[in-house]
């Protein structure tokens, strides 16, 4: 028999959507799917279901179907957590960068106010990529500034406004952050790489060496790290290790549709 408290919930509608957000959880995405679908038939006006199938759609890759899912969760209620925030992700990653800053607008408002830092971090990167620098890198601090002990280790906005400073061609400014980002996140194979593109851009070719097989050594699939820890080698003359991380790097990429371009 059903306790006091799951009884509620099933004569609110909610046990459904809970077993939908418990199969997306676990990576059940086609049962996640066919389970929110099933509720949008019965109402269509629930952001919350809206949020989750765009959510299952993202975690496949499939931005296209994700996209207007997140649209209609935002539109139908700003408020709810995460969807506006979500649409403005997914806007970014299209490069859609006005439209993705109007969504994060509004995500701002949404909250919840521990989740801000995620908002300004996002909101930075599409203004630095409408060229807008000095308000990406007030958005950048603001972003460092609310995160702290929050981000996990490969989405610390002090990488991202680390690369934002390297593209700046403010190199030496750049190695602050990722150094930080480096200390606080010893794992985070996102952080060795970018510090270790800092450093060899600066000359540094022995210690961006030791960041970039840190890089690899947490993550094997780092095909850019590959391809600067091969240019690191050769410039310190080690040409048969350098040609082996080389020919890692552009076989990952080709593979995954990048083409054969090596990093500059």
């Amino acid at each position: 028999m059903l306790g006091a408290a799951a009884l509620l919930a099933a004569l609110l509608g909610q046990a459904p959507l809970e077993e939908a957000i418990a199969d997306f959880r676990a990576g059940r995405f086609r049962e996640a799917e066919r389970k929110f679908i099933e509720l949008l038939k019965q109402d269509p006006g629930r952001a919350v279901v809206w949020k989750g199938l765009g959510a299952v759609y993202a975690a496949e890759g499939q931005l296209e179907r994700s996209l207007p899912c997140f649209e209609r969760a935002c539109q139908l209620d700003p408020k709810e957590e995460d969807a506006c925030y979500y649409l403005g992700g997914n806007l970014y990653t299209k490069g859609r960068f006005e439209a993705a800053l109007e969504a994060l607008e509004k995500a701002l408002k949404a909250g919840p106010e521990t989740k801000l830092w995620r908002i300004h971090r996002t909101i930075a990167q599409s203004q630095g990529a409408l060229g807008r620098a000095e308000e990406a890198e007030r958005s950048f601090q603001q972003a460092i500034r609310l995160s702290r002990g929050q981000a996990r280790p490969d989405e610390d906005p002090r990488i991202d406004y680390g690369i934002f400073l390297y593209r700046q061609a403010r190199t030496q400014e750049a190695l602050g952050p990722l150094e930080e980002a480096v200390k606080a996140h010893p794992k985070s194979a996102r952080a060795h790489n970018e510090l270790g593109r800092v450093l060899l851009q600066l000359g540094r070719v022995k210690e961006a060496a030791g960041q970039l097989e840190k890089a690899v050594g947490l993550d094997a699939k780092l095909w850019n790290a590959h391809l600067l820890l091969g240019q690191a080698y050769l410039r310190l003359g080690r040409r048969k290790e350098g040609q082996r991380h080389l020919e890692i790097g552009e076989k990952g990429l080709a593979g995954e549709g990048y083409g054969a371009a090596r990093e500059r």
